[in-house]
């Protein structure tokens, strides 16, 4: 039912079977934690407070109906074994990133072609000279907070699928400071929304704008001092990436860091598609 918790809280092992979709789910049982057994989609908040999950590879996130892995600072619960994202998404193109690690380009390709004759349609950026670099193989990493754009030649789902781990920490490199308005490329690095507002990211020598794209209106939309247009937020939902831009003054170097306490579960803003 939607909106309804399922919470594992036994003294034994238990499982998982049968059951495709579920909506908010607490893990609660160190005595052998949680298996699934058979494939299910979680539509709401996964909350760790103890013991295992072991997903046997058969969890999938839909990020679009609500779902996330939600983080508590008592958290003493962790994930075992792959987890699988899911956003829908529009044709045209959108920044994106991974929630997980081990994700590749060829994640992304077997969706959506990333090379459609003769163009290449996923690209990095290259801080250095502001351009963009395309992706020419299946095999690049797309390691946690590194933002990519796709573009979409029609709706497709993007399904990525990696490690998930509960105590992660981004910090991005260290970007030349050298000049005011060189953008950076920075993505969510957790199945689970962020408030860009958040004490829990420390932003060093980096303007407090953020910057998405509205591919399907051909648009940029911005979040600047607390004010949102095209559809922007403080809140950047999972699988999102933005773009930040560098002061000019203040030190050498610009950098991120992100920590859980930026994650929320109470808001879930629309993925720019």
């Amino acid at each position: 039912v939607t909106g309804s918790t399922l919470a594992f809280t036994g003294a034994a092992a238990q499982t998982i079977t049968g059951v495709p979709v579920l909506h908010n789910v607490t893990i609660n049982n160190t005595s052998g934690g949680v298996k699934i057994n058979s494939a299910v989609t979680v539509k709401g908040t996964i909350t760790l407070t103890k013991g295992v999950l072991t997903t046997n590879s058969k969890l999938t996130i839909n990020f679009d109906a609500g779902g996330n892995i939600g983080y508590n600072a008592s958290d003493a619960g962790s994930i075992s074994d792959t987890v699988s994202g899911r956003r829908d998404v529009n044709y045209k193109t959108h920044y994106l990133s991974s929630p997980f690690s081990g994700v590749t380009s060829g994640q992304v390709a077997a969706t959506t072609p990333i090379y459609v004759n003769p163009y290449w349609k996923m690209y990095s950026r290259n801080f250095t000279n502001q351009n963009w670099i395309a992706v020419v193989n299946l095999t690049t990493p797309m390691p946690l907070g590194r933002g990519f754009t796709v573009s979409f030649a029609s709706p497709a789902p993007l399904i990525l699928s990696g490690k998930y781990d509960h105590g992660f920490t981004l910090v991005t490199p260290g970007y030349s400071n050298a000049e005011m308005d060189k953008y950076l490329i920075v993505g969510n690095p957790y199945p689970s929304t962020i408030d860009w507002e958040s004490a829990g990211i420390t932003k060093t020598n980096v303007q407090g704008a953020i910057y998405y794209w509205d591919g399907i209106n051909n648009r940029s939309a911005a979040y600047v001092s607390n004010i949102g247009t095209n559809g922007a937020t403080q809140f950047i939902p999972a699988m999102q990436s933005v773009l930040v831009a560098t002061t000019g003054t203040g030190g050498d170097s610009s950098r991120i860091v992100i920590t859980n306490a930026a994650r929320t579960s109470l808001a879930n803003p629309g993925y720019l598609r």
